[in-house]
């Protein structure tokens, strides 16, 4: 219906936004190491536990933009009535 439809726009666009954030930071940090952020993204112990994090929300972001194929929400949602029931 119109209400789905304006949710999966939103989830989309929210998600490509998650993972084009991502990237900027993934860029960032190779050209401008120099920078605050280059340098907290570098190689020390911190910054390898930063790029979890951005690998984290980019599969996040995949997750909103396809969530039918990535998570199988009416399964989900399926199993959740059965429990409240």
């Amino acid at each position: 219906s119109n209400g789905s439809n304006v949710i999966a726009k939103v989830m989309a666009v929210a998600g490509g936004l998650i993972i084009a954030g991502c990237i900027v930071l993934l860029v960032w940090r190779k050209v401008a190491p120099q920078t605050q952020i280059g340098q907290s993204f570098g190689g020390n112990g911190t910054g390898s536990i930063k790029l979890i994090w951005v690998f984290a929300f980019m599969l996040v972001g995949l997750c909103l933009i396809l969530p039918s194929t990535i998570i199988p929400w009416e399964a989900c949602m399926n199993i959740f009535d059965t429990l409240t029931k």
